[in-house]
């Protein structure tokens, strides 16, 4: 007998929350959307999982990474599974947030679905509007950063 319940799949992403430091000051990637939702508004480099090309999560960001910013890290860490029903206006999300402390590099979007990518410094990070649920994301990663350095 089959069962006339209908399941929906939330949507899956990976977002990378990668810092680094100039010159003193301790900044995070940044990509300006071009496309909507949040058209406009800075959020973490990452999106879907395409599962025709990657076999993993850990290729997600790292193909996010590049194709979004023009960086690859040598490191990459786990940092959350973050999920909701209000995360994404297009429905049910779950994301893997990553996260790392990189060498300073200079970055760009090599995407036509982000405008501009760039180091933001954390100071600065109040005076933007950042998509979806990415601050809390950032503020996570800034978090699990602190322990590791104490």
């Amino acid at each position: 007998m089959k069962s006339s319940l209908q399941i929906e799949k939330p949507f899956f992403t990976v977002d990378s929350a990668l810092f680094t430091v100039q010159e003193g000051d301790l900044k995070v990637l940044m990509a300006k959307r071009a496309e909507p939702p949040f058209k406009g508004l800075w959020g973490l480099p990452g999106g879907f999982i395409d599962i025709s090309i990657d076999q993993n999560t850990d290729m997600t960001a790292r193909r996010k990474l590049m194709d979004k910013t023009g960086l690859n890290p040598n490191y990459l860490e786990q940092l959350q599974v973050i999920s909701g029903a209000l995360r994404d206006p297009r429905g049910f999300s779950v994301t893997l947030a990553y996260y790392a402390l990189v060498a300073y590099q200079i970055v760009g979007s090599k995407i036509s679905s982000v405008e501009e990518a760039r180091w933001i410094s954390i100071r600065e990070l109040p005076n933007f509007t950042i998509a979806f649920d990415h601050q809390h994301i950032i503020e996570l990663a800034l978090q699990r950063l602190q322990q590791k350095t104490l």
